[in-house]
């Protein structure tokens, strides 16, 4: 049983190290095809004379490590940056596949529908309209919404504005009602309860109110004093 053990223990560590090799072998390909995948010739075999490994253990080995096939990979880099240049280039459909390593455009549109379930020009005028849709939306949050905050804004401040207004003209007008001059230097609070006054009789004690007039004669008094 011990050595059983050692052996398992051996075969693991031995498992462990090719794990890591192949993974740091793995990344340097990958690397290599995202940098030559414009390359129409680019092949497995030229992607495994790179990293030192025979063409059928590479090609096992990339799979196991990424999950694709070497022409699946290939592939998937070719129309990321094909879908790259429809978006942000002037370039046509035809252009992009010499761009990208297909020579015939007719094969490359071919792939393109089927790896990305549209054509190049399906595939742009998404890409257009939801560009689009993000400026409207963009607008809406930015330009928008804040104008109608603003007006709504507005319209509650003129609305305030005009019911001040009209209670300032309720307020002189029952002041009018006294048959008394404010001299220019009159108390502003004492200017404040006598335009009250007249509604102190529904909103104060019964103090209040008398208060309230007997100040209103006294200013009354005072008034009629300094005309004199």
């Amino acid at each position: 049983e011990y050595i059983e053990e050692l052996i398992r223990q051996a075969i693991r560590m031995r498992n462990e190290r090719l794990g890591k090799k192949h993974s740091s072998l793995i990344t340097e390909a990958k690397e290599f095809i995202v940098k030559n995948y414009q390359e129409e010739t680019l092949s497995l075999s030229d992607v495994a004379d790179q990293v030192g490994l025979s063409s059928s253990h590479f090609s096992t080995t990339f799979k196991q490590e990424t999950g694709k096939s070497f022409v699946e990979f290939l592939t998937s880099v070719r129309m990321d940056k094909a879908k790259e240049m429809l978006c942000f280039t002037d370039m046509k459909a035809s252009q992009i596949s010499y761009e990208v390593g297909y020579k015939d455009p007719h094969y490359f549109s071919y792939l393109f529908k089927k790896t990305q379930g549209c054509t190049p020009s399906e595939y742009i005028a998404r890409f257009r309209k939801s560009s689009i849709e993000k400026k409207l939306k963009w607008l809406r949050m930015v330009v928008i919404i804040p104008a109608l905050v603003g007006i709504i804004t507005l319209l509650v401040i003129m609305i305030n504005f005009n019911e001040s207004y009209n209670e300032a003209v309720k307020n002189v007008s029952v002041a009018s009602k006294f048959n008394f001059s404010f001299s220019e230097d009159m108390d502003y609070k004492m200017y404040r309860i006598v335009i009250g006054a007249e509604s102190f009789d529904a909103m104060k004690p019964y103090e209040e109110i008398k208060e309230a007039k007997e100040l209103v004669k006294e200013l009354n008094k005072n008034a009629v004093t300094d005309e004199s």
